[in-house]
């Protein structure tokens, strides 16, 4: 009985309070899960690096217009839309810089790497083992695929070995054409043990789930502004109430 007294005296305002309060908690928790960088695809661990192929590794290299070649591999998001941070590969340097070797997002055309999207900024160091690429400011679609390729730049004589994978997925190779000094056509073909990739990205959030952020935002401050009034809006109500007992005080005593 004295807990069903109880809880029929909880105010409609302090009832409200506490349902704007979860209804806020709800929302800032499903927008910190949208938040953080996701691995988008992986043909390997990045982590132990099981996966990686213990056979002969192949890879970008310039050594002149008569030896070059530049290699690609090609990945397909899912169907949410990510802001792409990087992409990690398993490579050795062997020859020249970390400077020497380029890495680009490009589109698909026909199973083949087209045009350029994006350039990604190269580690400090690439010597043996992982190597991380970071990029800013471009948006990955869904269910789209993509292709990440390593190219030698003629800056100087370099060599690079990029690790393959176990598993299997399309890589693409081109050689340079010294007769008319530029790239040839590219030549793509599903492998056995593509190139090892592993791309990270972060959830974009849905308008939804936008809205619904907002909306926790402006509840949660609505909570507060009437959790924490100032003093002085609240002193006319308590005279008032003074007033009231010091009144039925003194009628109290009249009639006695």
């Amino acid at each position: 009985m004295n807990f069903t007294t109880h809880m029929s005296g909880i105010s409609p305002r302090n009832g409200s309070s506490l349902s704007i309060l979860g209804l806020a908690a709800a929302c800032f928790f499903i927008t910190a899960q949208i938040h953080g960088s996701d691995i988008i695809y992986g043909n390997y661990d990045p982590i132990t690096f099981d996966g990686i192929s213990n056979g002969s590794p192949g890879g970008p290299q310039w050594l002149g217009a008569a030896m070059a070649n530049r290699e690609a591999v090609a990945f397909t998001t899912d169907a949410n839309t990510y802001n792409l941070d990087s992409v990690q590969l398993v490579m050795s340097r062997l020859l020249g810089n970390a400077s020497d070797l380029t890495l680009s997002l490009c589109s698909d055309a026909g199973g083949m790497p087209d045009s350029s999207l994006d350039t990604f900024s190269n580690p400090a160091v690439i010597s043996q083992g992982s190597a991380i690429f970071t990029t800013t400011g471009f948006t990955l679609a869904p269910d789209t695929t993509y292709w990440i390729v390593a190219e030698p730049n003629d800056s100087g004589m370099s060599e690079f070995d990029w690790w393959n994978s176990l598993a299997p997925g399309y890589s693409g190779s081109s050689q340079f054409d010294s007769n008319s000094n530029a790239w040839g056509q590219w030549s793509a073909v599903p492998a056995d043990n593509s190139p090892s990739l592993v791309v990270y990205g972060t959830p974009v959030p849905e308008p939804s789930a936008l809205a619904l952020f907002g909306f926790g935002a402006i509840a949660f401050g609505f909570l507060l502004r009437r959790r924490f009034k100032p003093v002085d809006s609240l002193a006319p109500a308590a005279i008032q109430r003074a007033q009231k007992r010091s009144l039925a005080s003194t009628r109290s005593g009249q009639v006695r």
